[in-house]
């Protein structure tokens, strides 16, 4: 069995994350400032599987791109009944 898939997501809300916190002992606050999100996320992938009565034996590729970010899956999963 050969399966495909893709997947676009637009985020309308890009604003640049920003965490105000402080330590439980102490006052001073300090912030930590985030990258702004990609508004274009663009995901998308194979996978081939061999069924038999009892185990499943499968290979799975996926790609997300959104921005400068390029990340890629690969996974392999066997599974039997018992």
């Amino acid at each position: 069995k050969i399966t495909a898939h893709g997947d676009y997501a637009h985020e309308f809300k890009t604003d640049v994350p920003l965490i105000q916190a402080k330590f439980a002992a102490g006052d001073t606050v300090f912030a930590l400032q985030g990258i702004a999100p990609s508004a274009q996320v663009v995901t998308g992938g194979l996978g081939a599987a061999l069924q038999r009565r009892f185990s499943t034996l499968s290979l799975d590729y996926d790609a997300e791109s959104a921005g400068k970010y390029l990340g890629h899956t690969l996974t392999l999963t066997y599974r039997a009944r018992f």
